[in-house]
């Protein structure tokens, strides 16, 4: 009797978590089973199999080479310009990657997934405006899809489009209402507004407990308003602000001689917001970007040690 395509699934499976393990033996009996699975598919699906394969083993360039070499033969496959994207990102070239997912787009307008790929691909590179357009069309077709509203929001927030940026998560908390990561973006974005009181009470008790409440600290010197806002749990509340208002006069210099709206410190930025100025974090996705949140945690941690 033939094996089934389960029998396939169970075995990749089976293959990853030998890979993981270092079991060489396991890696080549899987392997060899894997083999017979594909002198039985036609080409499209084999080359397809053998391509996940090699990104199971560690080589996403290996297998990005394979669905190319398939691509010569069937240019217009959406589903494989899909997953050399997979590869490419996973191999770490974004910008092939990009190119991948724009083009499954454009074959498969309906791939709610290369949208989604795209629109991320597009975020980190510190292009939001191009992702919320990519997350607009994937909202198009998955409007239930919670992740599409969340990342939505994240590009929106990046932005500073914050007000839009709330509806994007309130939609996504309606779909998924215990979600932590969504309830902490949606205090987030009341902490980038100013409005601690919302975003404190928006903070689930886990949330409160390991990250403390969002509290701000302000300074001033002569026409400079300077402010952060930043995560602390109690008992390093006093030992915090001082930290921060160290932080805060240090950013005064600098922006005693600096003419620009945005001033990028290398670990952190102060970002020109009305009449004030914020000091933050550099952000942990969008490379050499502030914080989407003006969130100041993390150099407010570090000067309090």
């Amino acid at each position: 009797m033939p094996e089934s395509p389960a029998d396939l699934d169970a075995t990749i499976a089976a293959l990853e978590l030998a890979v993981r393990a270092d079991e060489r033996e396991a890696v080549a009996l899987h392997l060899a089973k894997i083999e017979r699975h594909l002198q039985a598919m036609n080409p499209l699906l084999r080359g397809m199999t053998y391509a996940h394969v090699q990104s199971v083993l560690g080589k996403p360039d290996e297998a990005a080479a394979v669905v190319e070499d398939l691509l010569e033969l069937m240019p217009e496959a959406g589903m494989a310009h899909y997953q050399l994207g997979c590869y490419r990102r996973e191999a770490g070239d974004a910008e092939a990657a990009l190119a991948a997912f724009t083009r499954a787009t454009e074959l498969e307008p309906e791939r709610l997934d290369a949208w989604m790929q795209r629109g991320m691909l597009l975020d980190e590179r510190g292009e939001p405006r191009r992702a919320v357009e990519a997350y607009r069309a994937a909202m198009l077709r998955g409007p239930t899809e919670v992740d599409v509203w969340r990342n939505l929001g994240n590009s929106l927030a990046a932005l500073a489009l914050f007000d839009e940026a709330l509806e994007a998560y309130q939609t996504a908390a309606s779909l998924r209402p215990n979600d932590e990561t969504i309830a902490f973006l949606r205090a987030s974005t009341h902490q980038a507004k100013g409005d601690l009181a919302a975003a404190n009470a928006l903070l689930t008790e886990t949330q409160r407990r390991t990250l403390g409440e969002a509290v701000e600290v302000r300074s001033s010197r002569g026409a400079l308003d300077l402010r952060c806002r930043y995560h602390v749990v109690t008992t390093k509340r006093t030992a915090s602000e001082a930290a921060a208002r160290g932080l805060l006069e240090a950013l005064a210099d600098e922006l005693a001689t600096a003419s620009t709206e945005m001033l990028d410190r290398g670990d952190s930025f102060a970002v020109r917001r009305d009449d004030h100025w914020l000091l933050c974090d550099a952000d942990g996705v969008r490379s050499g970007r502030p914080n989407r949140f003006f969130d100041a945690t993390r150099i407010v941690d570090a000067a309090t040690g």
